[in-house]
């Protein structure tokens, strides 16, 4: 049986990439820019005995060929990418009027 490969972008504290696991995936690597989200991935890497590679940086700045060769990967082997991008709407800053 073919283990599934995923790769979390935008992960946060990991709420998504649970059931990402929990639907069969191993995910490679978390990519996450706030440095608190990061160490609680790391955190629950290290407890759960996980060996997913957590990236603290911008996905803007991250080079897809590199993470490729860094899992030894071919293209198109990757079988899932997700991530929950932040919605900018819903973290206003300030107070707004609502019509």
């Amino acid at each position: 049986m073919k283990h599934l490969r995923a790769l979390s972008l935008f992960s946060g504290a990991g709420g998504m990439d649970i059931g990402v696991r929990k639907a069969g995936f191993e995910i490679l690597a978390e990519i996450e820019l706030d440095q608190y989200c990061c160490q609680t991935l790391r955190a629950a890497c290290e407890r759960e005995k996980r060996k997913t590679l957590v990236i603290e940086n911008d996905i803007r700045q991250i080079e897809p060929k590199e993470l490729i060769k860094e899992f030894n990967m071919k293209p198109r082997e990757l079988d899932l990418l997700f991530g929950g991008p932040p919605m900018p709407a819903f973290f206003a800053r300030g107070k707004t009027k609502i019509a």
